[in-house]
């Protein structure tokens, strides 16, 4: 998905294609968000190497557009926590390409 929006023209996209793309993968965050619903952090209240790893994928996903997506509160939340720290913005939250 990622891919397919960023890295390929827009008049080459397949956006039928790279929609169902999105929501197979919004099965995978629909468990990170369940899984955010009782804690802060992936592991617990602890930030961890988890998070550092799921961050950055998280940062692909919510970073793309021109594909729906469904509404994850608690994906949200988390990713807005860990988007403001130091490392992340340094490292992360530049722009993809």
């Amino acid at each position: 998905m990622f891919w397919a929006l960023v890295r390929t023209p827009p008049e080459k996209r397949d956006m039928v294609a790279i929609q169902k793309d999105a929501d197979a993968e919004a099965v995978q965050w629909r468990i990170v968000d369940a899984q955010l619903a009782t804690r802060q952090f992936i592991e617990g209240d602890q930030f961890t190497i988890a998070d550092i790893a799921l961050g950055a994928y998280a940062r692909r996903w919510l970073g793309v557009e021109g594909i729906t997506k469904p509404a994850l509160p608690n994906l949200d939340r988390w990713f807005a926590g860990i988007a403001a720290r130091p490392g992340f913005v340094q490292f992360i939250a530049p722009p993809m390409s």
